[in-house]
């Protein structure tokens, strides 16, 4: 079968020299399938692209910048054992050419760092120029991630990235030492979260959305106030998901199964369908997932794997291209996160069992509809993002501990009910010049509002309410940010956010009532600096800062209620560097970040969690990832990160004397992985083997909190086979069934009273099945 592309005039015979050869033009083609980056080129150039047989299906390189027709399809051709012959000034005939051999760097199916195209911020940008330290995890690479991945998955994969192991969907999310308490407080989270242009947190835990059809994650490291506004002091963690391709249909379909060594079984799977309703114009793309996972955890009143997980969620997403250059994508997402008890122990991490009167159930349901209307104005790019969020999240611990602080006896149960909405309205324009000035500029709305309440629960009796507190947040703002190339081999970066932020709080627990109402105007700036010495380097020093607002804080008296605004500065000195012929590539940084007036979530005596601001604060570190691709298919990728993250200037009373860690992130982690793309007949696919090193760490700088925990390794494998849309998959997790405290904590109402362990998950091992059309 014959493949072409007839786009514009072909010409054929010896007159087509007669023409007019065409001139340079804007190409933006991003990196995926070679027959849609052909397609690509042939609507933004006009020319056409002719070949006898089947074109190879493989992945080619991201085309960008000012350059002829023809140009491009080299480009795009390179490391594809094809070659263009011109046929006539617009059209072209591929050809195989024998015996070709790609250099280690241009291997189809290998990802170089200076390929990938990120958005994070907030416009398309290729990684290799972009000065800023950021980690992208694609979904898409075989045996990588376990069938439903979440963000615990990511963050095996990331330098800098460290996530709690409270329980599903109660994890706080850290990057780079920026980490300020392990208790979920009023206090707004370090780390923005994001689902494509819209915001899906402000002061929530992760709601932890699985990775379903979804292409990537970026995780942007350092301050991002600039772009993203308050908060976003550690980073932002960027999800980018699938979009309804208007040309053909499409689907999936997976299963799996898994086997806790100590629990019992779990079932889940997933579907997709992609539908072009009206060719090129209109199309849907729906997923459904469910999943089953086992506990592990053991009780001595019988109750055995009690911490079971259920997850169900669904996603529909419309796009509509009215016009070539418009597109309108609407969005809903919802799911439901359940865990029918906490993951906690008491008696060692070695021992998966602990004494407990009741189970102590936490769900985490989570919905968001989002507006997305993108196009081009002349030469400048145009969006407008629209998002709402509804967040809600319940929980019951057994607070008899504690009983006494609240004048109870007996069992007491703490029922915990928060909801939390966030709206977004975000307007940019943005123009890029691969040869001159870029820049982005624009205009945002956020809306945030929280409830937390709080009782206590008794037998026969009233509820005893303890927290009640309701805050609400308005940033107002506008942000601009520009790319000059000074130089032949330099270009500065400079940004900045004007914002006027109003918070209003208001609390009416077992302290005295209270209200507030605070307005804060600011700017937050960045500048940046890179150097390309040769295509295959890349150097970037960056200043950028990020602050949050102060606000009330819960269960305390009057006259501790209050906690003012914290703000954190970074500096990054950062590298890629890919020597050639060798496969390698570098990607890493050396940062220091001044974080001033601290805020930190602590537990009060009687086991509430209250907020403070515990002084200031100073991380110095350095993070590598490196990458080899070895000839014969075989990738092999390490990294490490080396921090320092202490308080600097403490508040009296606050740090446990002679240690002022910040808490939670460690000093030292490492990974290593080693995948092999392998062949066994008609069947493809890859082997992949991870290792993981989390070092030392603490629970918080409380008195009587100073819990160590970490210093301990993780081994996974993984393989993959695919052969006609068929892939089958296995994966063991924890092989080597370490047994340690991975997160010192589980239950704010006795943790002072004893000692509490949460153990990573037991070997675990899953096998799946998945069918794509």
């Amino acid at each position: 079968m014959a493949f072409a592309l007839l786009l514009g005039t072909a010409i054929d015979g010896p007159g087509w020299a007669a023409e007019p050869l065409p001139s340079p033009v804007r190409i933006d083609i991003p990196r995926g399938r070679l027959a849609d980056a052909l397609s690509s080129l042939a609507r933004q150039t006009g020319i056409s692209v002719g070949m006898s047989g089947e074109l190879p299906a493989i992945t080619v390189k991201a085309v960008r910048g000012r350059m002829a027709p023809s140009e491009a399809l080299n480009k795009v051709l390179r490391g594809t054992s094809l070659r263009a012959v011109p046929t006539g000034p617009l059209s072209f005939r591929l050809e195989k050419v024998a015996n070709l051999v790609a250099s280690d760097d241009e291997m189809p199916g290998i990802e170089p760092v200076e390929d990938i195209v990120v958005t994070g911020f907030k416009r398309a940008q290729d990684l290799s120029t972009t000065p800023v330290s950021i980690a992208v995890v694609s979904i898409d690479r075989a045996a990588q991630l376990a069938p439903l991945a979440h963000s615990s998955d990511i963050a095996a994969s990331v330098e800098g990235l460290t996530v709690t192991n409270e329980g599903a969907g109660r994890n706080r999310q850290f990057i780079r030492g920026v980490a300020d308490s392990p208790f979920s407080g009023t206090g707004q989270s370090t780390v923005a979260i994001q689902l494509n242009d819209a915001r899906i947190t402000f002061d929530a835990p992760d709601p932890d959305l699985r990775l379903v059809d979804v292409d990537r994650v970026e995780i942007l490291k350092g301050p991002q106030g600039p772009l993203y506004g308050a908060g976003a002091l550690g980073g932002v963690y960027h999800i980018v998901t699938r979009v309804p391709r208007l040309d053909r249909f499409a689907g999936s379909g997976e299963i799996h199964g898994q086997v806790v060594t100590t629990g019992d079984g779990g079932l889940g799977g997933h579907m997709m369908v992609n539908l072009p309703l009206v060719d090129e114009r209109l199309a849907v793309r729906a997923v459904v997932y469910r999943d089953f996972e086992s506990g592990w955890i053991d009780n001595d009143d019988g109750r055995q794997d009690s911490n079971d997980t259920h997850v169900a969620g669904e996603r529909i997403a419309l796009r509509w291209r009215p016009f070539e250059d418009w597109t309108l994508d609407l969005m809903g997402v919802s799911q439901r996160l359940n865990q029918d008890d906490t993951q906690y122990v008491t008696r060692s991490a070695e021992t998966l069992s602990r004494p407990s009167q009741f189970p102590e159930p936490h769900d985490n349901d989570f919905r968001m509809a989002a507006a997305t209307l993108a196009g081009r104005i002349g030469g400048i790019d145009f969006i407008s993002a629209t998002s709402a969020v509804d967040h809600k999240i319940d929980g019951t611990l057994d607070a008899s501990a504690s009983a006494d602080a609240f004048g109870l006896s007996g069992v007491v149960r703490y029922v915990d009910r928060r909801t939390y909405t966030v709206f977004n309205q975000e307007f940019r324009l943005s123009r890029t010049n691969p040869a001159g000035l870029s820049w982005i500029a624009g205009a945002s709305l956020m809306q945030a509002e929280s409830n937390f309440k709080g009782k206590l629960q008794q037998p026969a009796t009233s509820d005893l309410k303890v927290v009640a507190i309701h805050q609400e947040t308005t940033e107002l703002a506008v942000f601009a940010e520009l790319l000059l190339p000074l130089a032949e081999k330099w270009t500065v970066t400079a940004g900045g956010r004007l914002f006027r932020s109003i918070a209003r709080d208001e609390k009416s627990d077992i302290a005295s009532p209270l209200a507030e109402h605070q307005i804060k105007n600011g700017f937050t700036p960045s500048i940046g600096l890179s150097w390309t010495p040769s295509e295959r380097q890349f150097w970037y020093l960056r200043v950028a800062g990020a602050l949050r607002p102060g606000g009330l804080s819960p269960s305390t008296t009057s006259e501790e209620a209050r906690f003012g605004s914290d703000e954190l500065t970074n500096i990054d000195l950062g590298w890629r560097i890919r020597p050639s012929g060798t496969g390698l590539s570098f990607d890493g940084a050396l940062y220091a970040s001044f974080w001033k007036h601290v805020q930190s979530d602590f537990l009060l005596p009687n086991g509430l969690v209250a907020t403070h601001n515990v002084g200031n604060g100073r991380i110095v570190g350095i993070e590598n990832t490196l990458r080899w691709a070895i000839r014969g298919n075989m990738t092999i990728e390490t990294g490490f990160t080396i921090q320092r993250a202490r308080l600097t200037k403490a508040t009296v009373g606050t740090v446990v004397a002679g240690d002022a860690r910040l808490p939670v992130v460690p000093d030292v982690s490492g990974r290593l992985g080693i995948s092999q793309r392998v062949v066994m007949g008609d069947w493809e696919g890859a082997a992949r083997l991870h290792a993981n090193y989390i070092g030392s760490s603490r629970l918080s700088f409380d008195q009587g909190l100073d819990r160590h925990m970490g210093n301990y390794a993780t081994v996974d494998m993984s393989a993959a086979l695919s052969k006609r849309g068929w892939t089958v998959s296995g994966r063991i997790e924890n092989l080597f069934n370490a047994r340690a405290d991975s997160f010192a904590f589980g239950n704010a109402f006795s943790i002072r009273s004893g000692s509490q362990f949460t153990p990573p998950k037991p070997r675990t091992f899953i096998i799946g099945v998945e069918r794509q059309w």
